[in-house]
């Protein structure tokens, strides 16, 4: 049960390496408690009751005071500098305590080396895969402005994601959970669009699950004005502003917001402005062939 319960919290938690170290040292310490609480039963059984633990033999009852000093004596048992005992049965308690002392050591040691081999595995992950990259970039002899863009724009994947390839992660989801997941991710910001106010469940859910995930970094220009308007866009985090020629700016697109929607239902569509990242941004976009496709097969 006490296992059950941290497994399911930890569920929970984005960073749950604090709660294992916790875990560690709370099983530590209640073996500790045992430990104490046995030498203090044993003593009432030896020759010379409390004093090869450094307890006064009068001291009968359990007190904080007696206590302290058992613990104490555990403690330095586990290391193997503790008082010699004087008779069989403290030699007993004195070994149990000792082998004990021992196992939790070398225990903790490997949960600790484990815990902090599992805390560096995505970086270190990361980091193999940027040196691979940046070689590769280097062969290809790119431009090293071009080459710096590429690294941070894979830095920021890297800072969104946690490491893990957001693709693989939702392919290797069963379909109802890559619905589910879809669905959260973007239900509410389509349904406030006209084109699917009056769209069936099938369609608006067909639609949710071709969006796929963009990322572009501060600076980035992801669409301009008289292009061909081949996709729509959902913004989920960051910031972009839209530019008019012979206007400037003449707005911001924030979380939530979706642009490029109205080029779905036409043909040759071009955008009537330019989008301009301002933040480091997560989009998810849909082409209008898939649209086109979805329309179709849902009339």
């Amino acid at each position: 049960k006490f296992e059950l319960r941290f497994n399911n919290i930890e569920r929970y938690l984005r960073n749950p390496f604090r709660l294992r170290l916790f875990k560690s040292a709370l099983v530590i310490s209640v073996a500790v408690h045992w430990f104490t609480c046995m030498v203090n039963l044993s003593t009432q059984y030896t020759s010379k009751p409390g004093v090869w633990v450094g307890v006064n033999e009068f001291e009968e009852k359990l007190n904080l005071f007696k206590y302290t000093r058992l613990l104490y004596w555990v403690s330095t048992s586990m290391i193997g500098t503790a008082s010699n005992p004087q008779d069989i049965l403290a030699v007993m308690v004195s070994l149990v305590v000792f082998w004990g002392g021992l196992a939790m050591y070398f225990t903790l040691c490997s949960n600790l080396v484990t815990i902090i081999l599992n805390m560096n595995l995505p970086q270190s992950e990361y980091q193999k895969k940027k040196d691979m990259r940046a070689t590769y970039m280097k062969e290809l002899q790119l431009p090293l402005e071009l080459r710096l863009k590429i690294l941070d724009y894979y830095e920021e994947v890297n800072k969104i994601t946690q490491g893990v390839d957001a693709q693989i992660f939702m392919q290797s989801l069963p379909y109802h959970l890559r619905q589910e997941v879809a669905f959260f991710l973007n239900e509410k910001s389509l349904e406030t669009l006209t084109i699917f106010n009056s769209s069936p469940l099938p369609f608006l859910t067909a639609v949710i699950m071709r969006m796929k995930m963009t990322i572009c970094l501060e600076g980035d220009v992801l669409c301009i004005e008289g292009d061909l308007g081949e996709e729509m866009y959902l913004v989920s985090s960051g910031q972009l502003e839209v530019f008019k020629q012979g206007m400037g700016k003449i707005g911001t697109l924030e979380d939530g917001s979706i642009f490029g929607e109205g080029l779905m239902m036409i043909e040759n569509g071009r955008r009537n402005a330019t989008v301009k990242a301002t933040k480091a941004c997560t989009l998810y976009s849909l082409s209008k062939a898939m649209f086109s496709e979805r329309n179709t097969a849902y009339p």
